[in-house]
């Protein structure tokens, strides 16, 4: 009964969906009854359209309306545009060869003969085309799209087109359609480019760079400048030889181009066009382009580049050579095998010439010759290079190459422009060549000392720079000829060198000068040109020191001392003379005897020369004087001694000081030498005055006693700085203690004590310190400590830093010195602190160390108390006189008088 029940049911007629139908119906009525009434109305045909899309008809249904509208407007492109889509979309997902995309592409065919000025339709139709991979029919669609449409509208086409191309990957219709395209667009070069480097077409591509780079106009979309593309060039010529070959570019022509427009990379040109030749197997043309390269490259980057990219390829081929023989050699049986040079005639395949010995030799030649390479590279670079001119001497040295160093040194000389050269000596190079015809003269002939004379001649006419190069090159002259033994022609020509070029005679010359020109006499006035325009060098060249020099040195060799003498006079008169000129002069006349024109020698030196320069004439002067008339001449000598210090600075005046004393001491009085070490101790430099004081207390004790030191000793500690005068209160201390004046010596260590800050100047508060233990008792011992702490105070106050600049003194002071009182920290209630305390503590330490210290000092003097020594028996220091005691005790010895006897002074006298 259910199952009857369901079936009866279905039976039944839904009049839900008849209603839904009959709607439709309706509707669709109305739509075309509209479209019967205005068949030419756009609008009403695509609303009937858009309906019956929107009630979802069947397709077939919807065509008709589709081909009924088109045929009322076949020109509507709105709905043209429509039905292609409703097309597309029904062929889209299926197989190519369903016949849905064939009638989409009648339709396509049908819209653009009413359509084909419509980019729009062209682009949607060739999109269609692509996807279905129908090339030649794709390809027919562009070009007559292209036709159609006008050219304003053609960029929308190509981009379209060149896409295709590129996806079907057939290099021919690419490049028709890119050849085609670059007539509409010249900037789509480098697409151009690239999609034939992405078909292997690098001839073409190569062909297509050349011509951009050609176009002064062309500018890169990709920005890349005129240097990138002209490397990438390089590149794609070098790393695809054999394709590029068959092209029609002169690669060589193009990469020396290059090579002419880009300098700063040279290197890698050079290197592209040998990688050129390689890659076609044409080895000898490669190493062809290396030698050249390499001779004409003008920096050493450019130079290292090539080098070593031409040792590789020697090395690969060398490599490969020795693979193959070696394969060779393994195969056959004989071991006699007989081996070619690669200029065998006859022979065709490299693989046939057995070279290695060949490739190994040149490989080896190569590598020796890199110094060489590299210098030529720097000659090129700066042939005004002095140095790298006499490097190049060397290398050829080194490999006793002597015509290679004559024809260096001679290029050099050609080649070099004195007024361009601005580091180095020009002359050096006239100099060295003349030097290697000297080395490798033959004794038979003589022919490189003659040569070697010739490049001297041409040396000293040359115009250098500067006078001193002249100079140099006429003293080497004169040297060569001292070595050949020609002593004569050597001081002739250092005479001719010191000659003065007459002003008057060159006045003359030009006045002669104009005359020749205006009786026109040409000629003559040229060469009459050379001697007038005389360079400064020439006119200079007597008043250098150099020429000087060698020049008296050749007189007081081979002269007599009447030429000598006027050489010296006359450097004299021209004021170059210098003070080692002036003591050679003086010291020549001494040996000859000349004791006074010596002393007037030295006095014009004198006169010339200020102050320090002048010092070691007035040391050798008055040495001389001194050595000369000792004490016959006293006060001529002590105004000479005067009439130096009279001028000298206070730091150079200590040397002429001591000997003046001395002179004094050995001659004179002693009471003067004493004046003299006084007034030396007062005008030397403040650093050298403590030294001079301590030999001047010295000689006072000896000449009059220990007791005359006290004068120096005071007078010094109030001149001296502080540091010098602690030292010298230390001096004084120690010479009063040993005469036994023990509250003298407190009182200089209390006066000392306010130049020693207890902080720094630990060695001498420790001297105190000792003293006062060895000599003193308890109560000059606190008053020692109290003046510590009192100047301890004074310096802290005044913020001397010295905590902070010297932690480690004050460390040791800290450890050495007692500790002195502090007194109890209380705060504000009462009560004691922390730092009190430690303080309390600190002061208990203190009276501990003090009670020792007193408890030592007590037993001391017990000690000195018990020794029982009876201070009249004690002897006087000797010292205490000076040599006064000694002398009358020499004298007692000398002259022994009664046992006895005494004689007073009137008895004396009467002796």
């Amino acid at each position: 009964q259910p199952a009857c029940s369901v079936a009866n049911e279905s039976l039944v007629p839904n009049f839900k969906l008849l209603s839904v139908q009959v709607q439709m119906e309706e509707d669709q009525l109305v739509l075309e009854q509209q479209v019967v009434k205005e068949q030419y109305n756009v609008t009403a045909w695509v609303n009937y359209l858009d309906e019956l899309q929107k009630r979802e008809y069947p397709w077939s249904r919807r065509c008709r309306v589709y081909e009924r509208a088109l045929r009322r407007l076949p020109g509507s492109y709105k709905i043209w545009y429509q039905y292609l889509q409703e097309r597309k979309k029904r062929a889209r997902g299926r197989r190519c060869d369903d016949s849905r995309f064939e009638k989409a592409n009648k339709t396509f065919e049908r819209a653009l003969v009413y359509l084909h000025k419509m980019p729009r339709i062209w682009v949607d139709f060739c999109e269609f085309l692509m996807s279905q991979k129908l090339i030649g029919r794709t390809r027919v669609a562009f070009d007559s799209a292209l036709k159609a449409l006008p050219i304003t509208q053609h960029g929308r086409i190509w981009k379209l087109y060149v896409k295709f191309v590129q996806v079907c990957n057939i290099p021919e219709l690419g490049k028709n359609v890119f050849e085609r395209y670059l007539k509409f667009d010249p900037n789509v070069s480098e697409e151009y480019v690239e999609y034939l480097l992405t078909c292997k077409r690098f001839g073409d591509a190569a062909e297509q760079m050349a011509l951009m780079l050609q176009d002064e106009n062309f500018s890169s979309k990709e920005d890349k400048s005129k240097h990138q593309m002209w490397m990438e060039l390089c590149d794609l010529l070098s790393n695809h030889a054999e394709l590029v070959s068959h092209s029609k570019l002169n690669v060589e022509r193009i990469l020396r181009s290059g090579l002419k427009r880009f300098t700063d990379e040279t290197g890698k040109l050079w290197c592209c066009m040998a990688d050129y030749y390689i890659r076609l197997g044409l080895f000898e043309q490669a190493r062809n382009i290396y030698e050249e390269a390499i001779s004409s490259v003008m920096t050493v980057r450019d130079f290292s580049t090539v080098f070593d990219a031409y040792a590789q390829f020697q090395e690969a081929l060398l490599t490969a050579k020795i693979e193959i023989h070696g394969e060779e050699e393994s195969k056959e049986d004989d071991k006699d095998r007989t081996y070619y040079s690669i200029s065998v005639a006859g022979v065709d395949q490299v693989s046939e010439i057995n070279d290695v010995d060949f490739l190994l030799g040149r490989l080896e030649h190569l590598l020796d010759r890199r110094p060489l390479l590299l210098n030529s590279v720097m000659l090129r670079q700066n042939p005004n290079n002095i140095a790298e001119w006499h490097r190049r001497a060397k290398l050829f040295e080194g490999k006793s190459d002597t015509s290679n160093v004559v024809k260096t040194y001679s290029d050099a000389i050609k080649t070099v422009d004195i007024a361009k050269i601005t580091v180095g000596k020009p002359e050096s190079l006239w100099i060295a060549l003349a030097k290697v015809y000297e080395d490798n003269n033959d004794s038979e002939t003589n022919a490189g000392i003659d040569n070697a004379i010739q490049v001297f001649e041409n040396a000293i006419v040359v115009a250098f720079r500067k006078v001193e190069q002249l100079a140099r090159a006429w003293c080497s002259y004169a040297e060569f000829l001292l070595r050949q033994s020609k002593f004569d022609d050597a001081l002739m020509l250092m005479q001719k060198g010191v000659l003065k070029q007459s002003k008057r005679k060159r006045i003359d010359n030009l006045n002669r000068q104009k005359q020749l020109v205006a009786q026109g006499r040409i000629e003559e006035s040229k060469e009459m040109s050379k001697e007038v325009n005389t360079p400064s060098v020439f006119m200079n060249l007597h008043r250098n020191i150099s020429i000087w020099s060698l020049y008296v040195d050749l007189e007081e060799s081979f002269g007599t001392l009447k030429t000598t003498k006027a050489a010296y006079e006359r450097m004299f008169s021209l004021k170059i003379a210098t003070p080692a000129t002036v003591l050679n002069y003086a010291k020549l006349l001494q040996e000859n005897k000349y004791y006074e024109e010596a002393f007037r020698a030295y006095e014009k030196g004198i006169s010339l020369f200020p102050w320090p320069h002048v010092k070691e004439i007035w040391i050798h002067y008055l040495h001389k004087f001194v050595e000369r008339y000792g004490g016959e001449k006293l006060d001529r000598g002590r105004e000479l001694f005067e009439e130096a210090l009279r001028t000298c600075p206070s730091d150079l005046s200590k040397a002429l000081f001591l000997m003046y004393y001395k002179y004094e001491e050995d001659y004179g009085l002693t009471k003067r030498s004493m004046t003299i070490l006084d007034r030396t101790c007062g005008e030397i430099e403040l650093g050298e005055r403590f030294n001079m004081y301590v030999y001047y207390v010295a000689k006072v004790e000896k000449y009059y006693g220990v007791a005359r030191t006290r004068e120096v000793f005071e007078k010094a500690i109030s001149q001296l700085g502080e540091e010098d005068a602690k030292k010298m209160c230390l001096l004084y201390t120690d010479m009063e203690t040993n005469l036994g004046e023990i509250d003298r010596a407190r009182t200089i260590l209390r006066h000392g004590s306010q130049f020693a800050n207890p902080r720094l100047s630990v060695q001498y508060w420790k001297s105190w310190h000792e003293f006062e233990v060895a000599n003193g008792n308890e109560d000059t011992f606190r008053e020692m400590l109290r003046v510590k702490r009192s100047v301890q105070a004074q310096f802290a106050l005044e913020g001397d830093g010295a905590g902070a600049g010297n932690s480690f003194a004050f460390q040791k002071a800290s450890e050495e010195a007692l500790p002195d009182r502090a007194a109890y920290k209380v705060g504000s209630e009462g009560k004691e602190t922390s730092h009190s305390r430690e303080t309390e503590k600190k002061r208990k330490v203190a009276e501990v160390d003090l009670a020792e210290e007193a408890a030592i000092i007590k037993r001391k003097m017990v000690e000195d108390d018990n020794a029982d020594i009876d201070v009249e028996q004690q002897a006087v220091p000797v010292t205490l006189f000076g040599d006064a005691v000694v002398k009358a005790q020499e004298e007692k010895q000398a002259k022994p008088s009664s046992s006895s006897e005494k004689l007073g002074a009137l008895a004396r006298f009467g002796k």
